[in-house]
């Protein structure tokens, strides 16, 4: 029992540690990755002119500002609430549905690179905001990872006979 209370109490801290420390870290690196990105599609529209519409420019460059102040928000829960919308709300889907079809017709490749790396960049947002979730799924894979293992053992062990497992272990009927 007080290992296991060890272990929660050093989960909670490494967890703080995370939450608290690393993770804003992480979200002001990929801030201002979208800053430089945003920088770099208003730099493409400046000196190109552009490639593509200004339609699919604008909505590139909207999705940007519109992700830059919400990157702490691209949670599970978030994912879980968008996808269900995004299945129920038919005029919602078609919208997200339209806007993205614009952006991907673009066929400019600094256009594309750039809505790629944002992509990128809200994708690695979502994992690191779930980073912390990490800390306690581990344990339970380490202890599932070894009962797969068992789960072979035994289907191996039905195959066997005596004399294959002689030596092993010894069997004691004294012992029980």
């Amino acid at each position: 029992m007080t290992y296991a209370i060890l272990a929660l109490l050093l989960l909670s801290l490494i967890h703080y540690v995370y939450s608290g420390i690393v993770l804003p870290s992480i979200r002001f690196q990929l801030r201002n990755r979208l800053f430089a990105l945003r920088d770099d599609l208003r730099n493409l529209k400046i000196s190109q002119g552009s490639r593509c519409n200004d339609v699919a420019f604008r909505l590139l460059h909207d999705g940007i500002n519109n992700n830059l102040p919400r990157l702490q928000l691209l949670t599970l829960r978030f994912k879980v609430d968008f996808d269900e919308r995004y299945k129920n709300d038919s005029a919602f889907r078609a919208r997200i549905d339209g806007r993205r079809k614009v952006i991907d017709d673009c066929d400019d490749a600094e256009f594309k690179r750039i809505r790629d790396e944002v992509n990128q960049v809200v994708e690695l947002a979502f994992i690191a905001n779930m980073g912390g979730w990490f800390l306690y799924i581990i344990p339970i894979v380490l202890l599932l990872i070894p009962m797969f293992k068992i789960s072979e053992l035994a289907k191996q062990l039905i195959a066997t006979n005596a004399a294959d497992v002689e030596g092993f272990a010894e069997l004691s009927l004294d012992a029980a």
